[in-house]
């Protein structure tokens, strides 16, 4: 279960996005339904993860750096 943030891009379907389609399908067979579920981990943690590899980590850490949450990533 992931948290919930008062951000509401954080809260919003990662389908519904402005992000790559290769993120939202990697996303998706993972499991991860908002970017609230990703942050659950660190980026360490995601790049074991089967597929999701550097250039999908820099995107992600790109777009919530865009959006001035990089706060929320777990170092």
């Amino acid at each position: 279960m992931s948290t919930h943030f008062a951000e509401p891009v954080l809260n919003t379907p990662i389908n519904n996005l402005e992000i790559s389609e290769e993120f939202k399908i990697k996303t998706g067979q993972l499991g991860f339904h908002t970017l609230a579920s990703l942050l659950e981990y660190q980026p360490s943690d995601l790049l074991k993860l089967p597929g999701f590899g550097y250039r999908l980590l820099t995107e992600y850490i790109d777009f919530i750096e865009a959006a001035h949450l990089g706060k929320y990533i777990k170092p």
